[in-house]
């Protein structure tokens, strides 16, 4: 609410891709954990996969670095994809 037009675009071309992508990774391993047996492993590795990249997004972001930013955040987001 305190940014512009600029923090606005920037918003909408990473962090609604990347929670998305979070998400995606955390459903990912759910599906596995509910066809294996111990199927707690594959629910916390799933957790925790989203809480990294998730965690590692925000730390760049809030890092006011734009190498920080870049690295950090989209880094994070392309990882997720990629898994």
């Amino acid at each position: 609410l305190n940014g512009d037009i600029q923090i606005a675009v920037l918003r909408f071309f990473t962090a609604v891709p990347a929670h998305a992508t979070f998400g995606i990774v955390m459903g990912y391993f759910a599906g596995i954990a509910k066809f294996s047996t111990p199927s707690t492993t594959y629910l916390l590795r799933g957790l925790l996969a989203s809480i990294l990249l998730h965690g590692t997004y925000d730390f760049a972001l809030f890092s006011n670095d734009l190498i920080m930013i870049l690295m950090g955040g989209l880094g994070s987001l392309i990882l997720g994809i990629i898994l």
